[in-house]
């Protein structure tokens, strides 16, 4: 379906990857894993909206003083955790932390269909926290291959991108992080301008 947010903002979501309490309570056949802090977690993607599909269509709103955190390896969002579809004309200054992988200012992870990107502009914050987060892009973290082509259009990313991560395959990118073997993506007319700081390999 489409979403059409008509120029308004959203603010205020606070969204995470998992629950407290009795988590069978809240989905009976979803498989509970540690995270990095040793809670139980659900496996959830974490953004405004989840699991989308290429005929989605997400446009013209704003989102503001908004906080996702991740601590699983399932995509992390501000507006799109994990899918396919088409972002137009979208402005988040949402933050995200990440302790685990897949963190993007607007989209997670690419797959199941091409992805359309458009007029759009992250000006948050990514941080990477702990031994495991790795994966992060200032417009999106990881495509995955073989899922159509993704095209990045008249895009804006001004958040700095935190990492601690000290191991050599961590990748970080102003618009993208990590692309699939076999992964296509057009980027045309779209700049990057925010600060990376990477831990190298030992640390400092």
């Amino acid at each position: 379906g489409t979403f059409d947010g008509q120029g308004h903002t959203i603010s205020g979501i606070y969204s995470t990857a998992y629950m407290l309490g009795d988590i069978k309570n809240y989905y009976e056949d979803a498989p509970a894993v540690e995270g990095v802090s040793g809670t139980k977690f659900i496996y959830l993607p974490t953004g405004l909206f989840a699991c989308t599909k290429e005929e989605c269509v997400i446009k013209n709103f704003n989102l503001v003083n908004s906080v996702f955190y991740n601590d699983v390896t399932t995509g992390c969002g501000s507006i799109v955790s994990n899918g396919a579809g088409t972002l137009d004309s979208v402005y988040s200054s949402a933050t995200i932390v990440n302790y685990r992988r897949n963190a993007g200012g607007l989209v997670g992870i690419v797959e199941k269909g091409s992805f359309n990107i458009n007029s759009c502009w992250f000006d948050g914050e990514i941080r990477m926290e702990g031994k495991d987060g790795r994966q992060s892009g200032g417009l999106v973290a990881n495509i995955s291959s073989n899922v159509g082509t993704t095209k990045i259009t008249h895009c804006l990313n001004t958040a700095d991108i935190v990492s601690e991560f000290t191991r050599a395959d961590n990748n970080v990118g102003g618009l993208v992080g990590t692309l699939d073997k076999g992964a296509r993506v057009e980027i045309e007319d779209s700049l990057s301008v925010g600060k990376i700081t990477v831990a190298n390999r030992r640390g400092a």
